[in-house]
């Protein structure tokens, strides 16, 4: 099965997968679209998307393909880097990107159109992908204001002053005058 017979069955199944033939080379045709799809496996160490996305926005057509511009709604699933409480909470994201007709090969960082088919999930996936946080901080501010203190000082975690110098950096410390602690 070659790789437009896959898209065309994927079409008829798939909800990410649009049929743009009549905007595709048609500049200044417009559609107005919604779908939702599930994705899998979007992550970093501390957070995920998996579940359901929605998807909804314009399509343009332009003279090189179809400008896509949505707004990607999905589930972020992540864990607090202090307290490694878990929490959901929904995100959201704006996308503008073109999908071009024209397929050269040293063209990695396009999008292309497949036989008048726009695919949304590798853009939705880079797209969440730029969204999800390194390191999530769930319990903003000091450690003292972590709901999870109590219980985290049960297993032995102290609160130590910030004013601590490091030792490896102690003998820097005869380099600061008295004026430059006070700035």
């Amino acid at each position: 099965m070659t790789r437009a017979e896959r898209l065309e069955a994927a079409t008829r199944t798939d909800a990410r997968v649009l049929d743009v033939t009549e905007i595709a080379g048609n500049p200044g045709a417009t559609r107005a679209f919604t779908t939702q799809f599930a994705v899998d496996d979007v992550s970093v160490p501390l957070a995920s998307v998996s579940g359901t996305v929605s998807v909804d926005g314009l399509l343009e057509g332009v003279v090189e393909g179809v400008v896509l511009v949505c707004r990607i709604r999905a589930e972020l699933y992540e864990t607090c880097r202090r307290c490694l409480e878990e929490g959901v909470r929904p995100i959201e994201v704006e996308v503008t990107e073109l999908f071009t007709s024209f397929h050269a090969e040293s063209d990695d960082e396009t999008y292309h159109l497949v036989d008048s088919k726009l695919d949304l999930d590798q853009c939705t996936r880079d797209a969440l992908a730029f969204e999800l946080p390194d390191a999530p901080l769930r319990c903003e501010g000091s450690p003292e204001s972590c709901p999870n203190l109590a219980a985290i000082r049960e297993h032995g975690y102290q609160v130590e002053p910030d004013d601590r110098v490091d030792p490896r950096w102690a003998p820097l410390s005869g380099l600061i005058t008295d004026q430059d602690k006070e700035n």
